[in-house]
């Protein structure tokens, strides 16, 4: 595949993976309140409807964690991935290509637009040295920051992959969640899971993505107000549910 095709497929799929993070996210903040939340599980007493409580809330938290691993899935031309990304760019002149395209794009920049005109050609020549410099000054720092996004997100993964995903997440996923798997598939390995992997692996994806946007599409997104947004729209969901206390009912 050519390396303009790689680059195009690459920047579109993190484009997509911003989303599928946005996505997680959301899941997983109302995951938190119905699986680690004692504010539930005060509300069912002892009988046959805990048992499907406990149904809803594995069903939750398997949604949050097939979510997750999707986003860490292995690379592959249709499939939406961190890996998939990182693949395309994996190449170091793939990645070189990248960086030049960054470098001139900034330091193509035109003059800043001026409220009135300067009729002094010396003035205008050395305005249009300034800004020549300071643009390809720009170009050359955007340049190799191209390189360390690269590699820092490529970092990033390989730490959700060895404490997160590998040994834990998928394992569990694919012995818990996805049945049609054959015996041969699951490979018999034993599962590690604790709660609040899944929230772990999210935020390594959240940074890895944010990384790799940056250095393939120049942009970022508002993580922290993204966050709190949907922090609180799931706090303001779930307090606002008319449950009734124990006491209540028995009063």
């Amino acid at each position: 595949m050519a390396d303009d095709d790689q680059i195009e497929r690459a920047k579109q799929y993190t484009n997509k993976l911003i989303d599928l993070v946005i996505g997680a996210k959301a899941a997983n903040e109302n995951t938190r309140h119905a699986v680690y939340s004692s504010r539930l599980v005060g509300q069912i007493s002892r009988s046959y409807a805990a048992h499907a409580f406990k149904e809803l809330q594995n069903t939750l938290l398997y949604f949050s964690v097939v979510r997750v691993c999707s986003l860490f899935d292995k690379a592959a031309n249709d499939r939406v991935s961190l890996h998939t990304v990182i693949n395309a760019i994996s190449n170091k002149e793939t990645v070189r290509k990248v960086a030049r395209e960054t470098h001139l794009y900034h330091a193509t920049q035109g003059e800043p637009r001026r409220s009135t005109s300067e009729d002094d050609p010396e003035i205008r020549k050395l305005l249009a040295d300034h800004w020549t410099n300071y643009n390809e000054e720009c170009g050359r720092k955007e340049e190799q920051l191209v390189y360390r996004r690269v590699c820092v997100a490529q970092k990033i993964v390989d730490r959700a992959e060895r404490l997160l995903i590998k040994d834990q997440l998928r394992p569990f996923r694919d012995n818990f969640i996805a049945h049609n798997l054959s015996d041969n598939a699951r490979n018999g390995r034993q599962v590690s899971f604790m709660l609040g992997m899944e929230n772990r692996a999210i935020q390594h994806a959240k940074c890895a993505v944010d990384q790799l946007h940056l250095a393939l599409n120049g942009t970022s997104f508002d993580w922290e107000g993204l966050e709190k947004m949907q922090r609180r729209n799931a706090a303001e969901f779930w307090d606002n549910l008319n449950f009734e206390s124990p006491e209540d009912r028995r009063a």
